[in-house]
């Protein structure tokens, strides 16, 4: 399980670093939407207690990730 969780988020993080050379603000807020889809499942099926550190981290970069589309639409 933890390495499709690896795989979900280098994905992510693939977006992410694809998104920085973006100009139009729509379509990175799509590359960032397409980011959180890949993590958005997660902590709904991970165990906080059982993996915490992994849930902390999703759900730290769904928080980031939903900030920065907030700020590409402010």
């Amino acid at each position: 399980m933890s390495n499709h969780i690896a795989i979900l988020q280098d994905q992510s993080e693939l977006y992410r670093q694809l998104a920085i050379f973006e100009r139009d603000g729509e379509r990175k807020v799509k590359m960032h939407r397409r980011r959180a889809a890949y993590l958005e499942t997660l902590p709904t099926v991970l165990n906080p207690t059982a993996f915490e550190q992994l849930y902390k981290d999703v759900t730290h970069e769904l928080g980031q990730i939903y900030s920065g589309i907030l700020e590409i639409k402010l």
